[in-house]
């Protein structure tokens, strides 16, 4: 029999320093995924602390997941060869 002990393990997380993206482009299709810290960004568009937005209720907070969408839509832009 065997087994293992896992002793003093940690993890860590953090805060992305930056928004970052990968962009994949196959037969004529755009595929962008995108990695952001959704909390701060939400809390930011609603200028409110992330505390507060912890603290709201489910039909508020789906609403400024909402506009945190359309948000990321308007205001993204993808340029290729010098075409949008």
């Amino acid at each position: 029999m065997a087994a293992l002990v896992l002793t003093g393990v940690s993890a860590k997380a953090h805060e992305l320093a930056l928004p970052t993206a990968r962009v994949s482009l196959r037969d004529g299709h755009v595929d962008v995924h995108a990695e952001l810290d959704v909390v701060t960004f939400i809390a930011r568009i609603a200028a409110i602390d992330p505390t507060a937005l912890a603290q709201l209720d489910e039909p508020a907070f789906a609403a400024l997941v909402g506009r945190a969408q359309v948000e990321l839509e308007r205001g993204t832009h993808l340029e290729l060869d010098g075409e949008s």
